[in-house]
């Protein structure tokens, strides 16, 4: 991670010295991939996800179908996983709903 934050002469350091390993033939291929890994990491650093606002609310017609309300909405993105399903498991359970599979 100090490699990721650190100065770009830090950086390139590193790579070099990573490159300069993979030659070498005492390197065995689990060392070649952790050196790949490393130099790719600082190269293209992964992203993090971006966080959403995600604001549920029931329809007045529905008010009679679904007791309960959602606790806290709008929620952000990092309470569900990826999927709408995630999110409508998540509904079914603050609203002590059924779900079916």
């Amino acid at each position: 991670d100090a490699l990721i934050t650190g100065t770009d002469q830090d950086k390139k350091s590193f790579i070099v010295a990573c490159i300069g390993n993979l030659g070498k033939e005492k390197v065995g291929s689990q060392t070649r991939q952790f050196l790949m890994e490393q130099v790719t990491n600082i190269v293209v650093p992964e992203k993090p996800k971006p966080v959403y606002e995600i604001l549920l609310k029931k329809k007045q017609s529905q008010e009679d179908f679904l007791r309960g309300h959602m606790s806290r909405s709008p929620y952000p993105s990092t309470d569900f996983g990826e999927t709408m399903r995630d999110i409508s498991v998540r509904v079914c359970r603050d609203l002590d709903l059924v779900l079916d599979a």
